[in-house]
């Protein structure tokens, strides 16, 4: 039995955000040999909720770059790291008073929560399809700073620059792109959750195109990936990953190598 593990964006998702025909009917074909399929990705559980209801995970996936394992089955988190609340309060408070454009979204597993008057600058750098998965707080200084998994920072890349110098000195797990800060727990592994895989299955196969999910890259027994971040992976087979039916590609290929 073998299980595939795979990137949402940007690989799973088309340009419409959306999984294509195609790629379901492969992932069907897949699960009828008794394999199975399930998710990795930075992404919180709101915005996954739709995906793992269509592709009825059954297999546990991996959400929060590694932060949460969450059992779509029972819909609860099995494992969920959490962010130090003092810290976050901290650089809640660093925001406010340098008055920076910069969005901060508390992820708390199954709510993520943004403030109502920084809606507007959000619309500027995030998706509709991320957007509709947020709830807008008017008073964000009475939010409940327990339970939250997943910190972001949301912002043009000048300001964003401005910022990652006051928060590095509260955070040691950064991933910082131009227009953002992501910040989750330092204990998020995923190599932790694969652990948990190995056991089940003979075989991991791990597809995807982001070099956040590296570590899981390289312990899967076949990658496929961007070859210009996938050095060092175990095997790479050749297909284009820049196309929205590379996971039936790879699914068809896989199939049609079994014996």
């Amino acid at each position: 039995m073998q299980l595939i593990i795979c990137e949402l964006d940007g690989t799973l998702l088309n340009n419409s955000s959306k999984i294509s025909d195609y790629n379901l009917e492969m992932i069907n074909k897949w699960r009828q040999l008794g394999n199975e399929f399930t998710i990795a990705t930075s992404r919180s559980y709101k915005s996954i909720y739709p995906y793992a209801k269509q592709l009825k995970l059954s297999e546990k996936a991996i959400l929060n770059s590694g932060g949460v394992l969450y059992d779509f089955n029972k819909n609860v988190p099995l494992i969920a790291e959490l962010l130090d609340k003092a810290a976050v309060k901290k650089t809640i408070k660093i925001i406010d008073k340098t008055h920076l454009n910069i969005v901060p979204i508390i992820d708390k597993i199954h709510t993520v929560c943004v403030p109502k008057n920084k809606i507007d600058i959000l619309k500027d750098f995030v998706t509709p399809d991320e957007l509709r998965y947020t709830k807008p707080i008017s008073n964000f200084k009475k939010i409940s700073y327990n339970g939250i998994a997943k910190l972001t920072l949301v912002g043009n890349k000048e300001e964003i620059k401005k910022v990652k110098k006051y928060v590095n000195s509260y955070w040691r797990f950064l991933i910082y792109k131009e227009n953002y800060i992501e910040i989750i727990p330092r204990n998020a592994n995923i190599l932790a959750h694969l652990a948990m895989y190995t056991n089940k299955y003979n075989k991991i196969i791990a597809i995807g195109n982001d070099s956040k999910n590296m570590a899981l890259f390289k312990a899967a027994d076949i990658t496929v990936c961007d070859q210009k971040i996938c050095s060092g992976v175990k095997e790479n087979p050749s297909i284009v990953l820049d196309n929205e039916s590379v996971v039936g590609d790879c699914i068809n290929t896989l199939l049609t190598a079994s014996p």
